[in-house]
Order: structure tokens, then sequence, then C-alpha cells
């Protein structure tokens, strides 16, 4: 298969209104790349914002931005395999399950308050945003952080935990001006500072976890630099230090890699290949979960790979099963002496579209009954493995139909009542 044949995705480039990414596609048999989407204690180097209120209700005095600390960026902090004991007990609620259950939102167009009320009544206990720090830090040192608080006041006002996933670097990180489309900082020290500025300011604000960064084995993530697992690891081993240095309760997650079904090691690299490199560069020493993105594309969960399906397509590569790609990670933390870390699915999800997007015609061929099965037997697989920590579905409430993103959206559909009765 020949790079031309490749899905191009990217993330919108417009700030807060919608931060959900655009997935297009160019693709003649192959992929949507990726994982069908489809985001008390001491506060060293940021300024607090006080005490949460009792309620929901976003502080009025809050100011709008904080400061980022800013570290030297010329060698990675030191990075150890045993966490610094919290110097106070933290205010995140403990979890209630074996395995978390949890849904991404779409928090920057909803009133937060609506949809952390949704993801209760599914009896999940987390929640999921894509943090785009292009979106937050416009200056450096200076983030705005202001309407995330209301988002995680409502969630912990729920309890509810919360997960960031952070990408996008901002311009002013990049040589290139952000030329392209969005990537990794030119110093991989910057984006350590922001996340480990973020856990420190969110530490007792119903912060759970944070993944680093997203599908970085494939270009349009990782735009601007060479697909590398050794950059992407600089980027992990400075974020893991300062982000357990300041809020050491926060699970790191590593950046979850994308099924391709392809491998040229420029547009993108086969997910278990990059995974396998990642260890070679110290991922075991500088995480607490692997990130996941175990995509169904047009697959039950508990078909074999390889196994043909309704859609006659995505069905000659493991990596496009969902139980082919959670088999194959694990065997590769086994390999690597690993077996003990957990494994965090942080997007999985089915698409129904009768009217589907460019590369997304297998949707047509999904009803919404198969979502609602496949879904339910995925987390029921999950639980049952022992080995996945969390799982967090894609989406809950992306919409808006005339996006691809619209496909995967579960409120309003018989799977959202279906996951209610599931037994967590």
């Amino acid at each position: 298969m020949d790079s031309k044949k490749l899905a191009n995705r990217g993330e919108m480039d417009s700030p807060l209104q919608f931060s959900a990414r655009l997935r297009g596609m160019r693709l003649s048999r192959i992929l949507v790349i990726g994982s069908m989407l489809l985001f008390g204690c001491e506060i060293p180097g940021i300024v607090s914002l006080g005490t949460p209120p009792p309620d929901d209700e976003p502080s009025e005095t809050a100011p709008t931005k904080v400061a980022i600390g800013v570290t030297d960026g010329t060698a990675a902090p030191p990075t150890t395999s045993a966490s610094p004991a919290p110097k106070t007990p933290f205010l995140t609620p403990l979890p209630r399950y074996s395995m978390g259950y949890g849904a991404q939102v779409n928090w920057t167009a909803r009133d937060p308050k609506q949809s952390m009320g949704e993801v209760q009544q599914l009896g999940f206990d987390w929640v999921k945003i894509q943090l785009r720090w292009c979106d937050f830090e416009l200056e450096r040192g200076l983030a705005d952080l202001n309407k995330i608080i209301a988002l995680t006041d409502a969630a912990q006002a729920r309890g509810l935990r919360v997960l960031f996933s952070v990408t996008c670097a901002p311009k002013w990180t990049r040589a290139d001006n952000g030329a392209g489309g969005s990537g990794p900082p030119d110093n991989m020290q910057d984006a350590a500072n922001f996340m480990s500025g973020v856990a420190s300011f969110f530490c007792q604000r119903g912060l759970g976890a944070m993944e680093v960064w997203n599908e970085h084995n494939l270009l349009t993530e990782w735009h601007g630099k060479p697909i590398s697992a050794a950059a992407y690891m600089d980027m992990l081993k400075r974020a893991y230090a300062g982000i357990k240095k300041n809020c050491p309760s926060v699970t790191v997650i590593s950046g979850a890699p994308t099924p391709t079904g392809y491998d040229d090691g420029t547009t993108a690299i086969d997910d278990v290949k990059f995974l396998k490199e990642l260890y070679q560069n110290g991922l075991k020493q500088n995480s607490d979960a692997i990130g996941a993105h175990p995509s169904g594309f047009c697959n039950a969960p508990d078909a074999a790979p390889l196994t043909k399906n309704q859609c006659n397509a995505f069905f000659d590569h493991p990596s496009f099963f969902f139980r082919g790609t959670l088999e194959r990670y694990r065997e590769t933390m086994v390999l690597n002496g690993d077996s003990g870390k957990r494994i965090w699915v942080t997007e999985f999800g089915w698409a129904v579209d009768p009217t589907p997007k460019k590369g997304y015609e297998y949707a047509k061929s999904i009803t919404l009954e198969q979502q609602a099965q496949w879904t339910v037997k995925a987390f029921q697989m999950m639980k049952s493995y022992g080995y996945v920590g969390a799982a967090f579905l894609w989406n809950l409430d992306f919409q808006d139909m005339t996006q691809e993103t619209g496909a995967f959206h579960i409120l309003g559909r018989p799977v959202y009542d279906r996951l209610k009765t599931l037994a967590k």
C-alpha cells in the first residue's frame, strides 16, 4: 500500500469553540488511521485560585489566567519508579469499581453541568476531555484555565474524576510557528512545564489522570517532526517527573498510539512496533499506565483478527480489531517486564451514520443496535481481562452529524440506555 492511500487526519485549527478532532480521509481501501475518536496541597510554580466552592458553581472572583512554572529545558529532570508521598490528602473521589468507566465529552460546546449529569446517569466514574495546549498557553508561562475550572468543579460535584489528554503545541513553542498542522514543541520541556503546571493547579479539583499526548505514531498528530519513539519519550520522561512531583496522586498515562494497519516510518508507524520502541526508550520507568485506542472499525469487539466482516473492509490487519489490539499490547507489556501495569483505553467506540463522511463509509453498515451490543460487550470483555485500568468511550455528545465525530456519539441512542443497566 503506498502513502497516497493513507488516511489524513488532523485537529481542527479553531480554538475553544470546538475542540474535537476533524478526521478526514483519503482512502481507497484503508484505514481511518486511528481510534475513531473519535480530550490544600502545595502548588509550586503556579498561582492558586483558592479552595473550590462547595457546589459546582465556578468562583466569580477567579482570575482568568494562571502562571505556569518554567524550568530549564537543557536536560530532563531525574525520574524515579516510586512517586513521592502527597503532603496532604487529595480530594479526588476514590474509584468505585475495579475498572474505571468513562466517556469523552464535548466540553467546549455544551454546559458542563449537563454533560457531567449525563455521564453520572450512566453510572460511570470518569470523564475525559482533550486539553489542547495550543488553545490555553498563548503566551509563554501564562495559561488561561478558567473554563476548565467550571468543568472540573461540575465533575467533582458529581463524584466524577477527570482525565486530561494533552496535545497540540502552541505556535510560540515551534520555530515553524506551527505551520502545516499541530505537533510537538521544539523543546519538550515546554510541554512538561505546561502539563506539570496543570497537574499542580487541578490536583485537588478532581483531576485523576493525565494522558501525555495522543496518537504520536501518526504524522498528522506529530506534525513538523519526524515520527520518533525516542523523541516522544523525551517528552514523556520530562512530563512524568514534573507531574508526579507536583501531584503524586495523578495517574500518568503514556499517549495512546493509533492503529494504522500501515508502516512506512514517515506517515505512520505500526502501533505495536511503535509501542515496542517506546519500551526500548524507557516507557516502563516513566509511566503509570499504558494508553491504547483499540478501534473496532466494522468489527465486533470479540471478532478474531483477520475475520471478514459485514462491511468487507478493515479486516485484513490485526490493528483494525478491538480484541487484537488489546491482546498485542498486553503481550508487548509482558515481554518487556511490565505485566504489573494496566492498559488504559482512552478511546474506543463504533460509528453509525446513514450518510457517512468520506473515509467512514463502513459506518453505514453498522446499526444502532449493533453499536449498543458491541459497546456493552467491549466493556464486559475489558473488565474480564483484569489488565484494563479504565476505558473511555468515544464519545458521549458530539452530536453534529455533519461532522464525522457525530457518528460515534451515544447520547440519545439505544447504547446510552443500555449502558445505564450495564453491571459495572
